[in-house]
């Protein structure tokens, strides 16, 4: 199964487009049950239904294709809402819904969202928008549910990619796992640090003006740098690209602290200040050239 990292990364999945999906809601929602009647009609006019497809089978299909229209446009976009769809491409399969069939519907899909939005949104920028964001979804949908769907069915005649499957999704499990654990201790490091901060406040108060700054600024660095890794750890999770820049910026900052502690305590020989400030320099240089490489390759993701 794909992951909601794996996804945005894909899609280009964006805050915006969230909130153009929450946007879409409002006036959505009232087109339901008329969503779900026109489904039909279409469907059985293009196509014969399966013999699995009694009455009863129907009426819970119609059922769950509402459930799915109202998801479609709440925004919760995350690893459930994507395995959600893999369960409806395991569901195909269990009542006999061809592929062909559901790559025709998905296009009259496409096509009656796309109306319903022109009718409801006046304003040329704003309807933009809202159709780039439903196509996406519409995409990552297909996307998904197909993969299910051909994972699934080539499942029956192949041992070795279940087990293969298997094996990835524990190594993704794990990593997962490594991941909230790292977050967990992060969290910890920070609120302590911040806690140590503000006892040493006593003391260094008691201390010179000019001693008490510099200390005072060097474990605010320290804080920082907690705060930053925490903040990139979180993200890394949600699904954002792992920044080198950050962890640099975390080396530079170290070696930084490092300056100012021997400035203001004049200890340490002219050959460790001297290798401090070429460290600085080189991690200053590397920040930039990564910072700038980072920059340049956002537009193309």
């Amino acid at each position: 199964m794909k992951y909601i990292k794996e996804v945005i990364s894909n899609y280009s999945l964006t805050e915006k487009d969230i909130h153009n999906l929450i946007f879409m809601e409002k006036f959505m929602l009232e087109y339901a049950d008329q969503f779900v009647d026109q489904f039909y009609e279409y469907m059985i006019s293009k196509m014969p239904l399966p013999d699995s497809m009694s009455s009863d089978v129907i009426q819970k299909h119609q059922n769950l294709l509402k459930i799915w229209y109202k998801r479609f446009f709440e925004g919760k976009i995350d690893n459930k809402y994507l395995e959600y769809l893999v369960n409806i491409g395991n569901t195909h399969i269990k009542f006999n819904i061809t592929q062909d069939m559901f790559n025709i519907m998905s296009n009259w899909t496409r096509q009656w969202f796309h109306e319903k939005i022109f009718q409801n949104v006046s304003d040329d920028i704003k309807r933009k928008e809202l159709l780039f964001s439903m196509h996406k979804l519409m995409d990552i949908n297909k996307d998904i549910i197909s993969d299910a769907y051909y994972t699934t069915e080539i499942k029956k005649y192949s041992v070795f990619l279940s087990l293969r499957d298997f094996i990835i999704s524990v190594s993704e499990r794990i990593e997962f796992i490594t991941q909230i654990i790292i977050l967990s201790f992060l969290i910890f490091l920070t609120i302590s640090a911040a806690v140590y901060f503000l006892f040493d406040i006593v003391v260094l108060m008691k201390m010179k003006p000019d001693f008490f700054i510099i200390k005072a600024l060097s474990s605010l660095l320290m804080i920082w740098v907690l705060s930053e890794l925490l903040y990139t750890e979180i993200n890394i999770i949600k699904g954002a690209k792992f920044k080198i820049s950050t962890f640099v910026g975390v080396a530079l900052i170290a070696f930084v602290r490092d300056l100012l502690i021997m400035t203001l305590e004049h200890s340490g020989s002219i050959e460790k200040l001297l290798l401090i400030i070429l460290s600085i320099t080189v991690l200053g240089l590397v920040y930039w050239l990564v910072t700038i490489t980072e920059t340049k390759d956002k537009p193309r993701r």
